[in-house]
């Protein structure tokens, strides 16, 4: 009978150490894979951690309200310049959140590098990208110094997919 206590409370304490585990670790992992998809031009796997329509609808909601914001003045020349802005943000939009477009984004964010290629070939200290977790089903990857922004990964089942980009703040105007 004691015996079975200790193994039913074993269980239980190896159970949930992997549950807390996998809930630290698995956005590290699941960076580091996708960055190696990226640089060996896999793009298959690379789009198997993105959810496009999510983050399309996404790109586009917040670059609009961000535009709007931009050129909420009645000037003739702002409307102007919004109604040319909104009509190329579809195709831009769409340039962006491809394969083509998320494997360079990806191909530059690998947390275990040290250092990126510079000007002229030299190495500099890569700083490693930032994660933070925005609640239990989404984190943030960005860099360090750009706080508030970067990709958002939602968990999908027990996998997690980028599904959205918090924008950086816009510069106070003075």
């Amino acid at each position: 009978m004691l015996m079975r206590r200790k193994i039913l409370i074993g269980g239980v304490i190896l159970s949930l150490a992997l549950v807390v585990g996998w809930f630290v670790a698995s956005p590290y992992w699941t960076l580091r894979q996708v960055a190696a998809a990226a640089k060996a031009n896999d793009a298959e796997l690379v789009s198997s951690y993105v959810d496009y329509p999510a983050l399309r609808e996404d790109v586009k909601t917040k670059l609009t309200a961000r535009l709007i914001g931009a050129t909420e003045k009645n000037d003739p020349t702002a409307a102007l310049g919004r109604a040319m802005s909104m009509a190329l943000m579809k195709p831009m939009v769409d340039a962006f959140v491809s394969p083509a477009g998320l494997k360079a984004t990806f191909a530059r964010m690998n947390p275990d590098e040290g250092a990126q290629a510079g000007p002229g070939g030299a190495k500099a200290p890569a700083k490693k990208p930032r994660v933070e977790r925005l609640s239990l089903n989404s984190f943030r990857v960005g860099d360090p110094d750009q706080p508030g922004s970067g990709l958002v990964f939602k968990r999908r089942g027990l996998s997690w997919k980028l599904a959205g980009i918090d924008l950086p703040p816009e510069k106070v105007k003075r």
